[in-house]
């Protein structure tokens, strides 16, 4: 491996899934781009997805991203590197949709942070959801709205579980678009088997 590589690098010999699945034989490298994941239900994906992203790296036993070793970095270090997007849960605090996307602007004060938000929201055309709950957007608004907050970040790498999921097929591509142009590498979990090779690399 060399810390020259733009994109993920992982090696795994074996990610227990259950007490009778296990993905086996892990050894890839993911170069700068828009890539998915796909298959059946209960394949592995989001799994995989999740050792990729470094929130679970049991069995893993090599994981870099443009060349740094993740398995040697503080959880505030890897924050600094990649985005994640891998739950549809709703806060359990009742935030506002720009004090939700402000919570990750890095290094601000809080104004800073909600103005940052703000444009963002903008730049997303979304703007309108600002003062929104974020208990009642729609699946589809909620969608754009974790986008938001991980784009804020300005990510190297980003990895996005079936985030297309509840966006309608018109805002597909544009959502997707976004996706490129917010990390240099997105590694993108994905059911739309007919619509993967319109966006993806």
């Amino acid at each position: 491996m060399t810390d020259a590589k733009i994109g993920v690098e992982m090696r795994a010999a074996r990610i227990r899934m259950s007490e009778t699945t296990s993905l086996t034989g892990i050894n890839f490298f993911v170069a700068a781009g828009v890539h998915a994941i796909t298959g059946a239900n209960g394949s592995g994906k989001s799994t995989l997805l999740r050792r990729m992203a470094a929130v679970d790296v049991n069995g893993v036993d090599a994981l870099r991203w443009d060349g740094a070793d993740v398995l040697v970095l503080t959880v505030p270090e890897r924050a600094r590197l990649r985005a994640a997007i891998l739950s549809e849960a709703r806060p359990v605090v009742d935030y506002t949709c720009v004090e939700f996307v402000a919570i990750a602007v890095p290094d601000k004060s809080s104004r800073q942070r909600l103005a940052r938000a703000q444009d963002m929201l903008q730049s997303l055309g979304i703007a309108r959801l600002a003062e929104q709950s974020v208990r009642t957007v729609s699946a589809g608004e909620w969608a754009w709205i974790r986008l938001a907050q991980a784009a804020v970040t300005m990510p190297n790498v980003l990895f996005v579980d079936e985030i297309d999921a509840a966006v309608s097929e018109a805002d597909r591509l544009r959502l997707y678009a976004v996706l490129r142009e917010t990390a240099r590498t997105v590694v993108a979990v994905s059911h739309d088997m007919a619509g993967v090779t319109m966006w993806a690399d």
